[in-house]
């Protein structure tokens, strides 16, 4: 008797083995990396077990530094067995990347491609052995987009399904200050069905959108009290410090001899937008270099086959996501713009990373939304006659 193994198990044996694979040689390579950030968040998580409390610029890691405080307290403070957590938490991510592209699409090819494209560009794997948040928060938004497709899709007797959503949601906007990208993503496409299916009246709605907006501003102000974004400006750096290191002027943007700036008294983001429209011609050739630099991912310090495999592999990827977007509903598209479009203002108003992590978490959902228009294009060409 010949037995049929599920079409799916299949995909979910080549995931795991390809992740053990890839796994394997990364932690060969890496081994555990405790790095200059690793020690807040480690400091964070011990002083937990004291009692919870705030920490100004700590917080909006809390994520996080609770994922260190739970694995520390099951098995121990030795960092192999985070960093072990950390793999097997990416291995999840995969997964549940791969079934939220089987639900947007309804087929195996997509969804399989988009776990693929997860493992083969490698470099989200090296950040498995930092004790970093890069890869906890870029796993938790995978498993994030599968609770909210779901509850997007979901019928009244799935309405359940709010409670993961919710507890995701609040985990990834807590994991990094970027995951204020989610938040503020999903509140807008709220926004957009309660318009849509209640059909607020006009002044209700304006009322809603305003407080929602003065919200949000509120809490952008509170998170940039603790970073140093107009010192950032006055040094002309596209990548965070690199004026500390001679050789990368093209990495520099000259600074005018005059520059107009708010004093401290004022909120952060008010001292923000003053800037950017005091000295527009200089702010705008600085946050587009910063985009730049962030959406290519390459870096004159990177060797040039780094650079060319970043190049051969992105360049495509926005071209199929581009591709991707054209039939999706309404309500994903919106929050498609508004995550990628927070995550890349986030970037250009501060400063590219210089290793490269920053771009991570935004290459979830491009492999989700450029999988369906990859195997499309892909049937086509290893089947003509279709």
């Amino acid at each position: 008797m010949k037995v049929q193994i599920p079409s799916r198990t299949c995909d979910f044996v080549i995931i795991i083995i390809l992740f053990i694979i890839i796994s394997l040689t990364v932690y060969s390579i890496h081994g555990i990396k405790i790095v200059n950030d690793s020690a807040r968040y480690l400091e964070y998580a011990s002083n937990l077990s004291e009692g919870f409390y705030l920490d100004k610029h700590n917080f909006w890691y809390v994520g996080y530094v609770f994922f260190i405080f739970i694995i520390q307290h099951i098995f121990g403070n030795d960092p192999v067995w985070l960093i072990l957590s950390q793999y097997l938490y990416s291995l999840a991510g995969i997964v549940f990347l791969y079934l939220t592209v089987d639900v947007l699409h309804g087929q195996r090819g997509p969804a399989i491609l988009s776990a693929l494209m997860y493992l083969l560009f490698i470099e989200i794997s090296f950040w498995n052995s930092y004790i970093l948040c890069e890869s906890f928060y870029l796993n938790t938004i995978c498993i994030s987009l599968y609770f909210l497709l779901k509850l997007y899709k979901a019928d009244r007797s799935e309405l359940i399904l709010i409670l993961p959503a919710l507890f995701f949601i609040t985990l990834t906007s807590l994991s990094k200050p970027t995951g204020v990208a989610m938040l503020l993503s999903v509140l807008l496409v709220t926004l957009y069905f309660l318009q849509k299916q209640i059909r607020l009246r006009p002044p209700v709605f304006v009322i809603i959108t305003l407080l929602a907006f003065i919200g949000s501003a509120l809490l952008l102000n509170t998170m940039l009290r603790t970073y140093l974004v107009l010192e950032n400006y006055q040094l002309g750096e596209i990548v965070y410090g690199v004026s500390l290191v001679g050789g990368y002027e093209q990495l520099l943007v000259r600074v005018p001899e005059h520059l107009s700036i708010l004093p401290e008294t004022y909120p952060p983001l008010l001292r923000i937008l003053h800037f950017a429209l005091a000295n527009f011609p200089y702010w705008i050739r600085l946050f587009s270099m910063k985009v730049f630099f962030f959406l290519l991912h390459i870096r004159p310090f990177w060797s040039i086959t780094h650079n060319l495999f970043n190049l051969a592999f992105l360049l495509p990827l926005y071209l199929f996501t581009i591709l991707g977007l054209k039939g999706l509903p309404r309500g994903l598209s919106l929050f498609f713009y508004a995550f990628t479009g927070i995550q890349i203002l986030s970037v250009g108003l501060t400063s590219v990373d210089w290793d490269g992590r920053f771009l991570m978490p935004l290459l979830p959902l491009l492999f989700a939304i450029s999988s369906v228009a990859l195997h499309r294009t892909f049937i086509r060409v290893i089947s003509p006659e279709n």
